[in-house]
């Protein structure tokens, strides 16, 4: 090492890493902002908070007991928690619940277990999906139709 380059700073410097192109200090407030700003942009109009669960057919079905959302931000998809009734997965022979898309593609598939009441299931949001419920035999057993709507964050 020459005297030259002891005093020039070393490519490790942690003072290097705030400085651009030219070697002046970004401020850390202004890369923050920069940050804030490209989130904003990227993930715009896909963020909803306070989700809200609209459903059909759940009042009268003997395999779902409630639908309710798991988590207070969404994107393109929710999670959800399925409450199922006592009989669900003992008498009626429950052993899978998948979210289905509107346009009728499988999203989601649970398996379930004898005696189990809850589970967590991801639904897309701002469409209609269906939570089918599937006994041992592969039968169709139970349907609910499910959406997921919340406030838009701009």
């Amino acid at each position: 090492m020459t005297g030259d380059d002891r005093n020039r700073p070393s490519r490790t410097d942690p003072a290097d890493a705030t400085r651009g192109d030219r070697g002046s200090p970004i401020g850390r407030r202004r890369f923050l902002s920069a940050g804030a700003a490209a989130l904003a942009v990227g993930v715009g109009g896909c963020v909803a908070v306070r989700p809200r669960v609209e459903t059909a057919g759940v009042d009268e079905s003997d395999v779902f007991e409630s639908v309710s959302p798991a988590e207070s931000v969404v994107g393109k998809r929710a999670e959800l928690s399925v409450s199922l009734t006592r009989a669900a997965t003992t008498d009626i022979g429950v052993r899978r619940v998948n979210s289905v898309t509107e346009s009728g593609s499988s999203y989601q598939a649970r398996s379930v277990e004898s005696g189990q009441t809850s589970l967590q299931l991801y639904v897309p949001t701002r469409q209609r999906a269906t939570l089918t419920a599937t006994n041992y035999s592969g039968e169709t057993v139970a349907r609910v139709e499910v959406r997921v709507t919340g406030d838009r964050v701009p």
